[in-house]
């Protein structure tokens, strides 16, 4: 072995496993280094200055998860759905459906809430997680809470599979749909499963067989475990995720069961709005160590600005700000201003509708439109 192969990346992948998951709840985001004065800072070794350099770039990197608005109402939503579900004595729990367009941050909520309650019941039940035992030769221990994405081609066989991966729980590979998802339903019931996020549902084709019959599937999984369902994705109101097909108007089971929420970009049509997506900003620039930029001047002066060049989407400015952030350090001018914001390309979504936004307008009516300060509450 080499002498970096056993080293692990800096970062972790989006979570599969049990095992995973579990190291994405206990990773510490890198610290916010101690900021010395400027002209420490200026006297400061090459190498010396290089490596704080570098520690506030990984600072950067992880900048701060914000709990917007959205984000809290969404969070209680599902909290509400899960208590009424907890103690029910039998049939499906009621599941929760989450809908919006992509870079909006569907699946940063649903982990955000994920952590919150795993880590709680970690508070709360700590005996739990220090329990194990072998069922069938299968080590069984608590695991309230399972994420797995859909891809295009998923089954029922494969998603049972997706989960039993999850639990570490390999199967053989001549083992059969009807058994795989038996195994996976006590595998769930015996880990004491109590949400299940089934992300990117979207890759589901409602007008296949296929996708049919993984959706009656997930149904299936629902009827038998006693967790709460929650689905996320995008254009799922008209994907036929809630009809029988897309042509016909009978309502699916999915539809009697789950409740529907969809969420957008941020809005700028209202004082209330305005102050809202300001405070976003300021939160962010608040966790930015570069010594020259004034705190706040992003949220209360180019509010405007930073809204048409993301489009409202939270993915979107963390991309802004950290990749300006970066850029302030090392070009030396350790500020962020709206002439270098001009020069940081995002992606290429938001760029586009920039683009577009700004051949409507003259750049003087433009400078306008996107100046102006706003009081952050």
């Amino acid at each position: 072995m080499l002498p970096w192969q056993n080293q692990k990346h800096p970062s972790l992948a989006e979570p599969r496993t049990k095992e995973q998951w579990r190291a994405y709840l206990d990773m510490k985001p890198p610290p916010r280094p101690d900021m010395p004065s400027y002209a420490i800072y200026r006297r400061m070794g090459a190498e010396v200055r290089e490596d704080f350099n570098e520690a506030r770039h990984d600072h950067h990197s992880a900048l701060v998860i914000v709990k917007t608005p959205v984000m809290k109402r969404v969070h209680a939503r599902i909290a509400e759905k899960m208590r009424a579900n907890k103690h029910q004595t039998t049939g499906p729990r009621r599941g929760f459906v989450l809908d919006g367009q992509p870079t909006v941050g569907k699946s940063t909520l649903v982990k955000t809430f994920g952590a919150k309650f795993e880590l709680t019941l970690r508070r709360r039940y700590p005996e739990r997680f220090s329990s194990q035992y072998v069922q069938d030769g299968r080590l069984i221990d608590y695991t309230p809470f399972v994420l797995v994405g859909l891809q295009s081609n998923t089954t029922p066989k494969n998603l049972s599979l997706a989960i039993a991966h999850w639990f570490n729980q390999p199967f053989r590979s001549a083992v059969t749909e009807s058994e795989a998802t038996e195994k996976v339903i006590e595998i769930l019931n015996a880990c004491g499963t109590e949400l299940i996020v089934v992300d990117e549902y979207h890759f589901l084709n409602m007008e296949s067989k296929e996708g049919k019959s993984v959706n009656n599937h997930i149904k299936h999984l629902s009827n038998y475990c006693p967790a709460t369902f929650v689905f996320a994705g995008h254009d799922l109101r008209s994907s036929g995720m809630f009809l029988e097909g897309f042509a016909k108007r009978r309502p699916t089971q999915t539809s009697m069961r789950n409740s529907y929420h969809n969420i957008g970009p941020f809005q700028v049509n209202t004082v209330a709005h305005q102050r809202q997506w300001a405070s976003v900003i300021n939160e962010m620039e608040h966790a930015l160590t570069l010594f020259k930029h004034e705190s706040g001047s992003l949220a209360t002066q180019h509010w405007r600005y930073m809204h048409d060049r993301t489009g409202g989407s939270i993915a979107s400015l963390s991309e802004l700000i950290r990749l300006a952030a970066g850029r302030a350090i090392d070009d030396g001018s350790e500020k962020i201003t709206r002439n270098m914001l001009d020069t940081i390309e995002i992606d290429v979504y938001s760029m586009e509708a920039y683009r577009q936004l700004t051949k409507s307008q003259s750049g003087q009516a433009r400078k306008r439109a996107q100046s102006g300060h706003l009081q952050v509450s």
